[in-house]
C-alpha cells in the first residue's frame, strides 16, 4: 500500500485495508456472541492454533486450553452480554498481522453493567484468509496490560 493518506493514490490497497479492518471487527463482534451464548467450539476458532489469552494474571496457549478456560469461566449462570466500542487498529495488509486495541462492556443477565476494560490484540490472517487472534489480552478497567503494549 502506498504511503500516501489518499486512498485515490491506491485504491486497491485502500479497499484491502477497509476490508481487513473489517474483519477484525466483526472477529471481536463473534468473540462477543459466541462467548455470551456459550458456543465454545465456534469461539475457539477464532484464535491461531497457537495464540495466547492473557487474563487475570494467567495465559492460556492454544485453542483446546483457551475453550476450556472461557468455557469454565463463563458457566450459563455468569453469562450476560458483551459490547465493544472504540475499536483502533493497525494493520499490515501485505504481511496478514495487526494489533488493536477495543473497550469493553459486560451487562449481567440482569443487564448491569459489571466490568468493562480493553482487549489488547495481535491479528493474523491465516491460510484460509481469515483474520484471527494471535494474543487476546483482557485488561480490566484500572489494571496494566501485562503482554501488550498500551494503547498511546
Amino acid at each position: 500500500m502506498s504511503n500516501s493518506s489518499d486512498p485515490a493514490d491506491d485504491p486497491v490497497g485502500h479497499a484491502a485495508l477497509v476490508a481487513a479492518e473489517l474483519a477484525v471487527r466483526e472477529l471481536s463482534a463473534r468473540y462477543c456472541m459466541a462467548v455470551d451464548d456459550g458456543r465454545f467450539e465456534e469461539f475457539a476458532e477464532l484464535y491461531e492454533p497457537d495464540a495466547v489469552l492473557h487474563v487475570m494474571g494467567g495465559s492460556h496457549r492454544g485453542r483446546d486450553s483457551i475453550r476450556e478456560f472461557m468455557s469454565a469461566a463463563q458457566s450459563p449462570e455468569l453469562r450476560g452480554r458483551h459490547t465493544t466500542s472504540s475499536h483502533v487498529t493497525t494493520l499490515d495488509v501485505a504481511a496478514g498481522t495487526g494489533s488493536g486495541w477495543v473497550d469493553y462492556v459486560f451487562f449481567d443477565a440482569d443487564g448491569h453493567a459489571t466490568n468493562l476494560g480493553r482487549y489488547h490484540d495481535r491479528y493474523v490472517r491465516g491460510a484460509d484468509g481469515r483474520w484471527r487472534f494471535a494474543v487476546r489480552e483482557i485488561v480490566f478497567r484500572g489494571a496494566k496490560p501485562e503482554l501488550t503494549e498500551p494503547w498511546a
